[in-house]
Formats: structure tokens, sequence, C-alpha cells
């Protein structure tokens, strides 16, 4: 779990009052916190039980989208979640199995382009996407519950990086952006 926050002071030091309370199920590890960020126990990093937390620094004048892109990610597969978020006891990646049953594939909510639902962000959104990586892009991604394959994540993010120094309206790396990228370079990648 990564915790990124965007500045030093009360809001890292929120971010680790929370987790500090949840104690069975996290620990805290340093990671571009300064030095005199005293509620950082390093020993908490040792390989003891509970899900691994990093909190670190942001620069704010960069969209918070990138946090996706500079996420220090150790396993295949990954979920994006808000502070909204309610981890259950019982909680499943939201993924499904290809026909064959060979492939995973991530189950991620989305908007039409041309549905009633899908208003001026959401257009703007595709719309940018269209420009800048898939032409025939129709869906926006929601951001909850978006899952990512670490792998494709790591290729978009760089491909998106040398794309972006020439387009005119640079693309954020969004579920939506993503997703277009996922279809450009797999093929269809299902609803």
């Amino acid at each position: 779990v990564a915790v990124l926050t965007n500045g030093a002071g009360s809001a890292a030091r929120a971010a680790m009052s929370f987790l500090r309370r949840a104690t069975g199920h996290f620990r805290l590890c340093r990671s571009g916190l300064p030095e005199e960020e005293e509620d950082v126990d390093s020993s908490l990093c040792d390989g003891s039980s509970g899900v691994p937390v990093e909190i670190g620094l942001r620069d704010t004048s960069v969209s918070a989208w990138w946090d996706i892109c500079k996420a220090n990610i150790s396993t295949d597969w990954f979920m994006q979640v808000t502070s909204d978020f309610t981890l259950a006891r019982n909680f499943k990646l939201p993924v499904d199995t290809d026909a064959a049953g060979t492939r995973l594939l991530p189950i991620s909510p989305f908007l039409d382009f041309d549905s009633e639902s899908c208003g001026r962000e959401c257009r703007d959104e595709v719309s940018r996407v269209r420009a800048g990586i898939l032409p025939a892009a129709n869906r926006h991604y929601l951001q909850a519950q978006t899952v990512y394959r670490t792998d494709v994540r790591s290729e978009f993010c760089r491909a998106l990086e040398a794309a972006n120094e020439l387009l005119p309206d640079p693309v954020d790396p969004t579920p939506t952006a993503y997703f277009a990228y996922m279809e450009r370079v797999i093929g269809d990648v299902g609803s």
C-alpha cells in the first residue's frame, strides 16, 4: 500500500496516525519522508506481519494521476482506491479469466462516451485520450476499483511520458488512458 501525501508535516502525520491505529493490518516504512518525521519506526519494515505501507511526499505541481506511475508496486496486479474505499475481510481483487481460463482480465467500471451518464468531464477525458492514445477510445473508466497489471502499467507510463512530449494537450495516466493503451497494444479488452 502506498500513501502519497501532498507535503510534509500535518498531512503525512495524519496519514501515519490513521495507519498506526490499524497496526494489525499495516506496517509503516519510510519512503521519501524527512528524517525528522520521528513517527516512522523503521523496525516496522523488517518483515513483520501486515501489509507494508509506504508514505511518500509528492510534488503538487504534477497531477496526482502520475502517482499510478511513480508508486513502487511489488505485485503483479494492483488496484487504485480513494480514501472512501473499505477493505473487506474477504476482499478479492476484481479480476476474471478469459474463455480459456488462461488469462486474468480486470473487471473495472466504465461509462460509454455516448451514454447520458458521461458528462462534460467524462467526454473531455475520452476526447484527450482519443487525440493522444487511441482514436477509437469510447469508454471512460472510473477510478474506484480500477485494477492494473503492473508490467502493463510500467510500459504504459513510459509510452505516455514519451508521447506527451509531442502532444499539445498532454494526457494524464488516468484509468481511461490506461485501458485505451491496453486496447491499442493488446487488442479489445472486453467489457
